[in-house]
């Protein structure tokens, strides 16, 4: 892990797990949303440099980013990894979320996402730039930003987050 970690400042170029991705702007937020697809199905939204939520490819939260913390996934319950700089190394320390940090958490995110899948089914949002697979663009066309967007909206749709079995994609 890096001693000092620079501010992300272009995440769709960053975000290369995604094979499939998009930048979107959404009015009344100040920063672009970044969406996509791993290769496996597995989903990522980013909201920031600093919140983001990523899926496994059952739809379950594995991992995720806010307010400086890294949230992982074990046993279908959350940890909170907070970096502790000394000046010889980088200490993770760790919190297991209790029941109610847990239900607040998750509510968070749903809600976070509640509110993407309404811009998107409402179409209240821009498409700023996109990333398309490569690798097997013999096999099957390409996804363009639309199908990524129209992706991204389904996925959505109703979803109740669960917390998954482990952080790992």
């Amino acid at each position: 892990m890096a001693r000092y970690e620079q501010d992300r400042e272009d995440l769709l170029a960053e975000a290369k797990a995604l094979v499939a991705r998009a930048e979107i702007a959404i009015e009344g937020r100040d920063e672009p949303v970044v969406l996509g697809f791993r290769r496996d199905g597995g989903c990522s939204f980013y909201f920031s440099p600093d919140e983001a939520y990523h899926f496994n490819p059952a739809g379950e939260l594995r991992r995720s980013y806010f307010e400086g913390l890294l949230y992982k996934a074990e046993r279908g319950r959350l940890a909170s990894l907070r970096r502790n700089r000394t000046e010889h190394e980088v200490q993770l320390l760790r919190h297991d979320l209790t029941d109610a940090e847990q239900v607040e958490f998750v509510k968070r995110v749903e809600d976070q996402l509640r509110v993407l899948e309404q811009t998107l089914e409402a179409g209240n949002y821009r498409v700023l730039r996109e990333v398309q697979p490569n690798e097997d663009a013999a096999k099957k066309p390409a996804e363009g930003a639309a199908a990524v967007i129209d992706r991204a909206a389904a996925w959505l749709a109703g979803r109740q987050v669960k917390v998954a079995a482990s952080p790992r994609a």
